[in-house]
């Protein structure tokens, strides 16, 4: 009978630690979201909608809209930014996919505060001067997952999985490295080359597994405690839950 109560406990323990995994979606609806765009050798971050000579990044009510030009002969290209002002550890990031339409897959960037001064590289006003001692990764075409390949900009590119990353492979970065994404389209996969070529994004998912412990629900505390009052679970000690 004391077998079947702790494997019981222990499915209820199991359901908890699942419940600590979120997904939150982005929208342009949202707030949170940053606009960035890389036009005629410039690269730019804005809270509001960016439009340039070579590339957009917008909102048209139900959508981001990217779009990059082939009127320069460069690079080109434009995306949104989410986490930009913080809230993200890199050990919390689990994946990253795209709900939308157009002309090319929207791929992700894992932007990394390394100095951990609270901010992502160096700006003058909305205009990137330099990487100011921070790095970031590329991680190829959506959906990020614990399996994709994600190549360094700075050092050693590796490529690196989210899990060595976490682990420290990478000097400067690890599990507790502020970490931001950038999710957007670039010139150099034009697919027509000859003509403009537009993304629409309608929403963003990004599951994290946050660090904290799960609060277990009450009808698991009263069983527990009344287990534990009848001697059933003499020496019991209260289980953390840790970030997988």
């Amino acid at each position: 009978m004391r077998l079947k109560i702790v494997f019981c406990v222990a499915l209820l323990l199991a359901a908890t630690a699942a419940m600590a995994q979120v997904s939150q979606v982005f929208t342009p609806s949202y707030g949170a979201v940053d606009y960035a765009v890389n036009d005629l050798g410039s690269f730019y971050v804005s809270g509001s909608p960016l439009n340039k000579q070579t590339a957009s990044s917008t909102n048209i009510g139900s959508a981001f809209q990217l779009t990059v030009s082939p009127l320069y002969s460069g690079y080109a290209d434009s995306g949104v930014v989410l986490f930009f002002n913080g809230g993200l550890k890199l050990g919390q990031l689990q994946s990253v996919s795209a709900a939308w339409t157009g002309d090319q897959q929207p791929s992700v960037n894992v932007w990394l505060d390394a100095n951990n001064n609270g901010q992502f590289f160096s700006f003058s006003g909305t205009k990137l001067t330099s990487l100011g001692g921070d790095t970031y990764g590329l991680g190829g075409t959506t959906p990020l997952n614990g399996s994709s390949s994600i190549g360094m900009m700075t050092g050693s590119y590796g490529p690196y999985t989210l899990s060595q990353l976490d682990s420290g492979a990478f000097s400067g970065v690890d599990a507790n490295t502020p970490a931001a994404l950038w999710i957007g389209i670039d010139l150099s996969n034009n697919i027509n080359p000859s003509l403009s070529n537009t993304t629409d994004i309608s929403s963003i998912t990004v599951d994290t597994n946050t660090p904290v412990a799960v609060p277990e629900p009450s009808s698991l505390v009263s069983g527990l405690l009344g287990l534990m009052s009848m001697g059933g679970f003499a020496g019991f000690k209260r289980l953390k839950l840790a970030r997988r």
